[in-house]
């Protein structure tokens, strides 16, 4: 399969960028509090955080100065560079600024990323594609349902770390090696099918 026929869906929140982490940091800032990432275990927001951790969206634009995850850009640019079909699905409920804010991100830290591509979706399973890289486990299955030929990665995240799932995967450089393991098995499919059509 051609790259530009391979579709690489990835979420963006906690996946491209270390979003729970700044949004914590944000919200020490504006409250004068004291928490840290690892009091977040699961997705339940614990109460300690009396105000309301995502309450920093009204209160600034941190989704615009959010910092990147790892080797989140390097990869993503080098998947454009190679051809790959490559779309951002995100939720962007948060607050309504969030969708623009997004967009302002991307084209800072991605400039080459095709802003026609990114796709702002809560329920991501209708989304068709090769791959879905998520930290949401529930996002995985439900697009696993719908996508039953597609590979989906557990990207991992502070509030899934205590998930044990043969999907996970720890940076983009893993996520890379099993998109082009993916391709190499679907070329051998392709190679099966073309000596049957020959052998017939």
């Amino acid at each position: 399969m051609d790259n530009k026929n391979f579709r690489i869906l990835i979420d963006m929140d906690d996946v491209i960028t270390c979003y729970l982490e700044d949004v914590i940091k944000e919200y020490n800032r504006i409250y004068g509090t004291s928490h840290s990432i690892e009091e977040i275990t699961s997705w339940e927001i614990p109460s300690s955080f009396e105000y309301g951790l995502f309450s920093v969206h009204k209160k600034s634009d941190i989704l615009t100065t959010i910092t990147p995850k790892l080797d989140s850009i390097e990869y993503i640019n080098k998947w454009i560079d190679e051809g790959y079909d490559v779309f951002i699905v995100s939720d962007c409920c948060n607050c309504a600024e969030s969708y623009g804010e997004k967009l302002k991100w991307l084209e800072i830290h991605i400039p080459k990323f095709d802003l026609s591509h990114f796709i702002p979706c809560k329920n991501k399973y209708v989304v068709q594609g090769n791959v879905l890289i998520d930290d949401n486990l529930d996002n995985l299955n439900k697009w696993s349902l719908n996508n039953p030929y597609g590979m989906d990665l557990l990207m991992t995240a502070q509030h899934n770390k205590q998930i044990q799932d043969e999907r996970r995967i720890d940076n983009f450089k893993e996520a890379d090696d099993y998109i082009k393991t993916i391709q190499f098995l679907m070329s051998l499919g392709e190679e099966v099918k073309t000596l049957n059509k020959k052998l017939k």
